[in-house]
């Protein structure tokens, strides 16, 4: 454990660590799977993406003319632009179950994005139904969405949003987004403070009170 540069010891080190902070979390309760809504900007953002949400799946609703699989289809096919995974790759990465809806775990600046592109793409819709007078089908709003996404302007927010996710969820939940190993970056200090500070203190506790059990573990 004294050993510093030493692949194998710094591997162990880190498994022990892993260890320790996955019962730590068990024991207290804490998990990570929420730790997106420990953002002050949460809350706000999540109400306003609920109304755009509306806007978008109305707009399906109203103006496109296929069937009612459109509305997982076109989301999947927004997540897909913006992180280059669907639903249920995100769910699996993050070993979410039935009961644990994505936006809900989605960090603010993700929900955001998502929530001005479905504001964006329905407005779209409606225009070009009220210029064609015809409803849109499925290629349609394939051309607008990829249009949207594909616009100079809109790659240096969607890298933004990549490495955020990316990062973040690799340091803070363990949970790698193969698809956007590119984007990984080293989280900023304040990033740790915003999202894990009571949980630094909580195993900083837990620590101090099983304090006698390390070091039982630590004369073996």
């Amino acid at each position: 454990m004294l050993l510093q540069n030493n692949n194998t010891a710094k591997y162990i080190r880190n498994r022990i660590l892993d260890i320790v902070i996955d019962v730590l979390a068990e024991k207290t309760g804490g998990s990570t799977k929420y730790i997106n809504q420990k953002d002050p900007d949460f809350l706000p953002i999540a109400v306003g993406e609920i109304q755009n949400r509306k806007k978008f799946t109305d707009a399906l609703r109203d103006f496109v003319d296929v069937g009612n699989y459109k509305y997982g289809y076109f989301t999947n096919l927004i997540y897909e632009c913006l992180f280059k995974e669907n639903a249920q790759e995100y769910k699996n990465i993050l070993k979410l179950d039935k009961k644990n809806t994505v936006r809900a775990t989605l960090y603010s600046e993700v929900l955001v994005e998502i929530s001005s592109y479905e504001a964006g793409i329905a407005y779209e819709i409606e225009r070009k139904f009220n210029t064609d007078k015809v409803k849109l089908s499925k290629k349609d709003v394939e051309k607008i969405i990829y249009d949207m996404f594909n616009h100079p302007k809109e790659q240096p927010r969607i890298q933004n949003i990549r490495t955020k996710m990316a990062s973040r969820d690799l340091n803070f939940r363990d949970a790698l987004h193969k698809k956007l190993e590119n984007y990984i970056k080293e989280v900023p200090t304040e990033e740790y403070d915003k999202f894990l500070n009571d949980q630094i203190k909580i195993i900083a506790e837990e620590l101090e009170e099983n304090k006698d059990v390390f070091e039982r573990l630590k004369d073996k």
